[in-house]
């Protein structure tokens, strides 16, 4: 019997040692999937990292393997911006990876965790204004993609669904917040 196969994928290194909320989810999505019934491929780490995953996943796509969904997370800055720098080193790897999977019949959700860019609150930050508009850019540009690429957007509440845009070719669904169960 064949092995159910998922794409576990992140624009950046998760830290194993950071407690915060856009490192401990993600960390405890991948160990959930892995202690499922799913061999899962992971993308993750700097874009040229990435892209060398990406790259080996194709081929193996292009040579028969099947995979059943992408699962993705979001980070809290625009997806071309994650690596250290901040600089759009490698600008289409991610998308024109899910564009690639979308085409080979693979379902595509990601979670979004973070809109602050989206509020007044965001100008009071202590970047620049022109880091501002220029991070503005790369949000929308996430969102876009994400409108022509994604089959579900997971979002962490439903107060959130408001500050996307109405226009979207994906459903939502929820997927608050993990937990740990004692």
């Amino acid at each position: 019997m064949n092995k159910k196969k998922c794409i576990f994928h992140i624009p950046l290194e998760i830290d194993r040692k950071m407690k915060s909320g856009s490192q401990l989810r993600p960390m405890k999505i991948l160990e959930a999937f892995q202690n499922s019934d799913y061999e899962v491929e992971v993308i993750m780490g700097s874009s040229k990292k990435r892209k060398e995953q990406i790259k080996k996943i194709k081929n193996k796509i292009k040579n028969g393997e099947k995979y059943d969904f992408i699962y993705s997370e979001s980070s809290t800055m625009p997806t071309l911006l994650t690596d250290r720098n901040h600089l759009p080193l490698h600008p289409f790897v991610d998308f024109s990876f899910f564009k690639f999977c979308k085409k080979n019949g693979i379902k595509i959700g990601l979670f979004y965790r973070d809109i602050h860019w989206k509020f007044d609150l965001y100008k009071k930050t202590n970047k620049s204004v022109i880091k501002r508009v220029i991070s503005k850019i790369f949000y929308q540009y996430d969102l876009l993609k994400y409108n022509q690429l994604l089959d579900i957007l997971y979002i962490p509440s439903e107060s959130f669904k408001k500050y996307i845009n109405c226009n979207r070719n994906y459903q939502i669904k929820l997927l608050p917040p993990g937990c740990e169960i004692n």
